[in-house]
């Protein structure tokens, strides 16, 4: 069995992040965990319920983890940039006082011909004037089939004083590491802690997943429609040269990922002209254009006009879903979106497009969107169970858990016609939203 557990770590394919755990995490109940869908999550729920302190902890996991033996940048590392950024020791429960640790869980999902999860476990410890340390952490894969448990690491070993890399041979056996920083998360720079480290125990397992890992987590994007800096976007006229796939969370490099997206799809400027027609019916043609030598911008061609629009003379409505039009419809989708009121500055009739490119990219990739508007929930009435709900978990409404929608406790309402967003205007109790 333990062989079988060997060749698991050179074949498996680490899918998305399928849960999320986390103790005296802000004003948050996931101690039970929240399980998430490897396409479409919408969440919903009050301002101040949490929406973004959970989106907020998927970023803190991507910004502080680096494919380098070393993620620190003029003295500061990867992890203490992002953890500063969350707020510091405020990220610790108000209901908790320094020091006091926030412990964090992120579970991912393997493919492979037997039901795996790993678990990536970070214990963090909040020191009120002092940034905070990481004092643990585990990589672990659960094996259902076995109902085992298969430690890759532990930083720092606690029985030892030392961390400990394992053997997959030898379930006893293991490297001691020595070294162990407070100020970087482990999996970001084991190649370094173990440069120096004698007798080492069979690596190729983990590093094999470590490797996996990073590069599924390395490539998540995060997008707000506040973040959209539209004055900027019509303006840019990025340099040509740079192979960027993905817009920026400011959507400034619009033009010149739509050039490279077009240069490696054939397709996709016919499709994007098709997509874009529905928002704006007179489009002819919307196509990148080089602007001098070095430059790009976005020329856009309509019906019975005798020369192309720029995007410093679209409306801002427009600029915005041609950016959620790229972002949803591109040929190359990364391994999770993440996005942050999609609905804001959109006319109600546009929402019905926007929902559908979102269900197009869920089928694709893992998709979190979070939403106020019951006019966009309305689209998704058919994915109740993708839906998860904030709820306050005390009268005081300081901490909230979140729930799954279910279709069946709901079907009496939509038996009678009601669609989701309806259930969220009249603040149903099952939906949430507000009562009027």
């Amino acid at each position: 069995m333990k062989i079988e557990h060997i060749n698991i770590s050179e074949i498996m394919k680490i899918k998305y992040v399928s849960q999320i755990s986390a103790q005296r995490y802000k004003n948050l109940d996931l101690e039970q965990g929240l399980k998430l869908n490897e396409g479409l999550n919408i969440f919903i729920g009050s301002n101040g319920s949490g929406k973004s302190n959970l989106v907020a902890l998927l970023k803190l996991l991507k910004d502080s983890i680096s494919d380098n033996t070393s993620s620190k940048k003029n003295g500061v590392t990867s992890f203490i940039k992002a953890i500063t950024e969350l707020g510091e020791s405020k990220i610790l429960n108000a209901a908790f006082s320094p020091p006091e640790k926030v412990d964090l869980t992120f579970t991912f999902f393997v493919e492979n011909f037997i039901n795996t999860e790993l678990s990536l476990w970070l214990s963090i410890l909040c020191l009120g004037g002092k940034l905070p340390e990481i004092v643990e952490e585990h990589l672990l894969e659960f094996v259902e089939h076995l109902d085992k448990v298969f430690y890759y690491y532990r930083f720092p070993y606690k029985l030892i004083g030392y961390g400990a890399v394992f053997d997959p041979k030898e379930l006893s056996g293991y490297t001691a590491v020595t070294g162990i920083p407070a100020d970087e998360i482990g999996l970001s720079i084991i190649p370094k802690l173990l440069e120096l480290t004698e007798n080492i125990t069979d690596t190729k397992p983990l590093f094999n997943i470590r490797r996996k890992i990073i590069n599924l987590i390395s490539d998540w994007r995060f997008y707000s429609a506040n973040n959209m800096n539209l004055r900027r976007i019509r303006n840019a006229e990025p340099e040509i040269g740079s192979p960027e796939k993905y817009l920026n969370p400011d959507c400034e490099n619009l033009a010149l990922v739509l050039d490279n997206l077009i240069q490696e799809s054939i397709d996709f400027e016919d499709q994007l002209n098709v997509i874009m027609r529905d928002i704006v019916p007179q489009t002819k043609r919307i196509r990148p254009i080089r602007t001098g030598r070095t430059r790009i911008s976005i020329e856009w061609h309509l019906q019975n006009t005798k020369r192309p629009l720029y995007l410093d003379e679209m409306s801002d409505g427009t600029v915005r879903m041609l950016c959620w039009a790229i972002i949803l419809n591109s040929p190359n989708l990364p391994s999770l979106i993440v996005i942050d009121e999609p609905e804001l500055g959109l006319h109600v009739q546009w929402l019905s497009y926007l929902a559908e490119w979102i269900k197009n990219a869920a089928a694709r990739t893992q998709v979190i969107i979070t939403t106020h508007s019951p006019d966009l929930l309305d689209k998704f009435t058919d994915c109740l169970e993708n839906v998860h709900v904030f709820e306050s978990s005390n009268p005081e409404q300081t901490l909230f858990h979140i729930k799954t929608l279910s279709k069946e406790r709901l079907q009496d309402r939509l038996d009678e016609g009601w669609e989701l967003g309806d259930l969220y205007r009249v603040g149903e109790p099952e939906v949430g939203g507000w009562a009027i």
